[in-house]
């Protein structure tokens, strides 16, 4: 499952809104005035992108809403990000950090250097290889030459660590657009 929060300039719709959002995912709960967050699966979250501009016009309720997972101060950040820059639309995570990587912005960068500081290098390193595999744990176990069990348990640990579960294709390409930044953009 994924996180979506949302940023809104509609202070006084909050009802409208609240069961909008619902209608394609549960758990919605404000954060404050303006900002909310809710859990949607992968297909709710492809069906609103198409879904959203028709609707919104419809509705008249503005709303910068950003799909990623459950870190406050990381997706907070990144709503702020996309509010400035891609206002009244539906954005990736990691899509956000690669556009503003490109505009110089690394705040996001540094915010999930931060957040990554905190897993071991062999977690980091199994993460990696995870995605560099295109989730083939099999594969991914070999050429780290360690036991599939190990393996398993050092990637449920980076999930547990982290937040950032890699099985969720939008949350894979986050974490590779990092890991790709990182190597290759900032060296």
């Amino acid at each position: 499952m994924l996180t979506l929060y949302l940023n809104t300039v509609e202070t006084h719709r909050e009802q409208d809104i609240q069961a909008f959002c619902l209608s394609y995912g549960s758990d919605f709960t404000w954060l404050d005035q303006r900002t909310a967050k809710f859990i949607i699966s992968k297909a709710h979250a492809i069906q609103l992108r198409v879904l959203y501009e028709p609707l919104r016009d419809d509705l008249g309720i503005k709303m910068t809403m950003v799909i990623g997972f459950d870190n406050e101060a990381l997706m907070r950040l990144a709503l702020s990000i996309a509010s400035e820059h891609h206002s009244g639309k539906i954005i990736d995570l990691g899509d956000v950090l690669l556009l503003e990587t490109l505009k110089g912005d690394h705040r996001l960068m540094l915010s999930l250097d931060q957040l990554l500081s905190k897993v071991s290098k062999e977690v980091l390193e199994t993460a990696r290889m995870y995605l560099l595999t295109g989730g083939n744990s099999v594969l991914a176990s070999s050429l780290l030459y360690v036991h599939r069990n190990t393996f398993s348990y050092r990637l449920a640990k980076f999930i547990d660590q982290t937040g950032l579960d890699l099985r969720e294709s939008n949350l894979a390409a986050f974490l590779q657009t990092y890991f790709t930044i990182k190597s290759s953009i900032l060296g």
